[in-house]
């Protein structure tokens, strides 16, 4: 299980997972929603709105939906499809992770998402 932290005052230019075991690459985008909807001030003060998807290399999908509030420091768990690998098995004869998506959709101050 994973516990993600949520931290309003990061950046795309603060990578802490770029480099750990098993990552091979990593993609940061503040941005307004809709796409092309482009805000000032990309600042959340709530989250509303978590999406995660993870994928295997056989292409089987879970999709984890989290609706808010939530708020600066606030923590979100998501147990991976890991967390099913038998140890003592061989990774190649088990559905192993290869891919994570995570969206947070926000409002600023000014309700902006």
């Amino acid at each position: 299980t994973f516990t993600f932290r949520l931290n309003f005052n990061g950046s795309c230019d603060v990578n802490t997972i770029q480099g750990n075991p098993g990552v091979n690459g990593t993609q940061c985008e503040l941005r307004g929603n809709p796409p092309g909807n482009e805000v000032e001030d990309k600042t959340p003060v709530e989250v509303v709105f978590v999406q995660i998807m993870e994928v295997t290399a056989e292409k089987n999908w879970r999709h984890k939906i989290y609706e808010g509030p939530f708020y600066d420091g606030d923590t979100i768990e998501y147990t991976s499809m890991s967390d099913s690998l038998q140890p003592g098995e061989l990774l190649g004869d088990q559905d192993v992770p290869k891919g994570f998506f995570m969206k947070l959709t926000g409002k600023n101050a000014g309700d902006e998402y």
